[in-house]
């Protein structure tokens, strides 16, 4: 997958609702009876919801009621601290959402978590020693506890992901910068849907070094299209555009939409990036990016080749200001 589509992803990921992807009309009677199904979990009647849960599931058409439903069996399972069960519920609930969605992501890691506590203590089950831990602290069957271990889970893969983030600021283009920088970007949005009291620290360094780097890129890029643009001009008016120059301002046009394109793709990767928002220096590498998108831009308009026209057969000819033949055979 390519890391423009990766981003893409991610940003419909993250601004659809957490509900699956097929929207199915309510039904009255579905509603109702998924009701008494919710108020038998909140009664503590977890084997009732259970029964109840799955045989809404078979016969119910709202593929949404359908999820909570799979949801309350995933919960309850977990709330009699039937784990392994729970473990597997959890799985198949995941897999009722489209991938990489919110939703699919914190299902996942509850069934990493539960996979990873046969006692239903996450981490704590033993003392530094190896030792069985006196105090393992509450089970998973607390909601409590169930949010300190997405959070555990959470910081242990931001300190794997550093790692991703050096390359970004040894990128050699441009287009390394985005596909060093998409992944980076879906793994630090997944982590603060387990953990949202994350700290932005670990979203401010990738998005600072993807931006630092791409205006330190940009710097060269500008100047070497600056330049070319003056010798185009030069050759335009002394009436020397060749066709191989002519090329080259197509493929320096080419260049300057390239650049604005990947210039969009760091924007939108920085704004999936929650730990940038409120930050004064965020604001201002955003503000950056748009300026030279817009530069790109402006430049592209630059490297537009006079306009060609046909001589009976002898090869093209251009036209200068107000239509002015001037000579064919140079293209």
């Amino acid at each position: 997958m390519s890391a423009l589509i990766l981003l893409a992803s991610a940003l419909a990921a993250w601004g659809a609702p957490a509900g699956t992807a097929e929207a199915e009309p309510d039904s009255v009677v579905e509603q109702q009876k998924f009701s008494e199904i919710e108020s038998a979990y909140r009664a503590g009647k977890y084997d009732a919801a259970i029964d109840a849960a799955k045989t809404f599931m078979r016969n119910a058409q709202d593929s949404n009621l359908k999820a909570e439903a799979a949801r309350i069996v995933a919960d309850s399972l977990r709330k009699k601290k039937d784990w392994k069960r729970a473990c597997s519920a959890y799985i198949m609930l995941r897999d009722r959402f489209k991938k990489g969605s919110d939703a699919y992501v914190r299902y996942h890691a509850m069934a990493d978590i539960l996979r990873a506590s046969p006692t239903g203590v996450y981490g704590l089950a033993v003392t530094a020693d190896g030792e069985p831990n006196p105090n393992p602290g509450p089970t998973l069957d607390d909601d409590t506890a169930v949010s300190k271990a997405m959070a555990r889970l959470a910081a242990a893969r931001a300190e794997k992901l550093k790692v991703y983030i050096r390359p970004i600021k040894g990128a050699r283009t441009a287009q390394q910068v985005i596909e060093r920088f998409a992944p980076v970007t879906v793994k630090l949005r997944q982590l603060r849907v387990l953990w949202p009291g994350m700290p932005p620290d670990l979203e401010r360094e990738a998005g600072q070094a993807a931006a630092t780097r791409m205006a330190r890129i940009g710097a060269g890029v500008v100047a070497s299209l600056r330049t070319k643009q003056a010798a185009f001009e030069a050759a335009k008016k002394s009436k020397r555009l060749t066709s191989s120059l002519r090329k080259e301002m197509l493929r320096c046009q080419g260049m300057c939409n390239e650049m604005a394109k990947v210039e969009g793709s760091l924007a939108a990767g920085m704004d999936l990036l929650a730990g940038m928002a409120g930050w004064s220096e965020g604001r201002q590498l955003k503000a950056d990016c748009a300026t030279r998108r817009e530069t790109y831009e402006t430049l592209a308009e630059e490297f537009v080749p006079p306009e060609m026209r046909g001589s009976g057969g002898r090869g093209g000819q251009w036209s200068g200001p107000g239509g002015i033949n001037r000579g064919g055979g140079m293209f």
